[in-house]
């Protein structure tokens, strides 16, 4: 099992222009990120542990050829009690080893997002908070916009609902997330402050979730985010997950129903 490093070896599409056409169409910048954690390193788009709200310590990010879903290797994530501990404002505190993607200006767009997640049998089942995956928007302090959540044998996603002045969360229940299974995810994005946005999720080939409404906060920046991971209320027992074949972007030649279909 290999500790963590940086690895440029992964393909990574950005353009930073915002291009009008000549028929006056807006063109948004490009942004496609893959990492398949085949290096002995993250790709060079997630932000460094100490960055940002998406972090972890070093010892907690290493890779394995133990499990993987495509090539040869794939990224094992560990949590233990007291990392990255912070007071969660709710009167927990809170604890977390995730992978940030980066903040990109995605508001009015169309995002693909896509990674395969492994439960190991190990695991435990408990009733406490534990987040996996999640959409946030900078400027937006009331947690993620859409969440995937695994507590105590639950496996179910949220998407806040920005309509209601609580900002309470939406909930849709998912299939059963089985350990020692390599699982496929795909999300389909629109982030809008307005009615015309939504939320697509496929699992294991098999659309599972559909939102529509928006799914930005008007007061909130256009810069918007992606972690995976670990993110829970303080425990003391350790947690591991392997994610493997993740990808992200808005690029329009890439993001069709291939990333659903294509491995399974």
């Amino acid at each position: 099992m290999k500790a963590i490093t940086r690895t440029g070896k992964v393909l990574v599409a950005l353009c930073f222009a915002v291009i009008i056409s000549a028929g006056g169409d807006v063109e948004f910048a490009k942004v496609t990120l893959k990492d398949g954690f085949e290096d002995g390193g993250l790709a060079r788009f997630w932000r460094p542990g100490d960055s940002g709200s998406g972090r972890y310590v070093p010892e907690a990010v290493s890779f394995t050829s133990q499990y993987h879903r495509l090539g040869d290797h794939c990224v094992r994530l560990t949590l233990k009690e007291g990392y990255i501990r912070q007071n969660g404002g709710d009167g927990h505190f809170t604890e977390r080893t995730e992978l940030d993607a980066g903040k990109h200006a995605f508001l009015y767009q169309e995002v693909w997002y896509r990674y395969s997640l492994l439960i190991p049998g190990q695991f435990p089942i408990i009733d406490n908070r534990l987040v996996l995956s999640q959409m946030k928007q900078s400027g937006f302090s009331t947690g993620p916009l859409v969440a995937q959540r695994f507590r105590n044998g639950r496996h179910y996603l949220t998407v806040r609902d920005l309509t209601d002045e609580t900002r309470k969360q939406q909930k849709f229940e998912l299939p059963e997330l089985k350990k020692e299974k390599w699982h496929d995810f795909v999300f389909q994005i629109r982030y809008s402050d307005k009615q015309d946005g939504y939320v697509n999720m496929w699992m294991n080939g098999k659309q599972v979730v559909s939102f529509a409404g928006k799914t930005a906060h008007e007061n909130g920046e256009n810069r918007f985010y992606h972690k995976i991971g670990l993110y829970r209320d303080q425990w003391p027992d350790p947690m591991v997950v392997y994610f493997d074949d993740y990808l992200l972007t808005n690029d329009t030649s890439v993001m069709n129903k291939s990333l659903i279909t294509e491995k399974n």
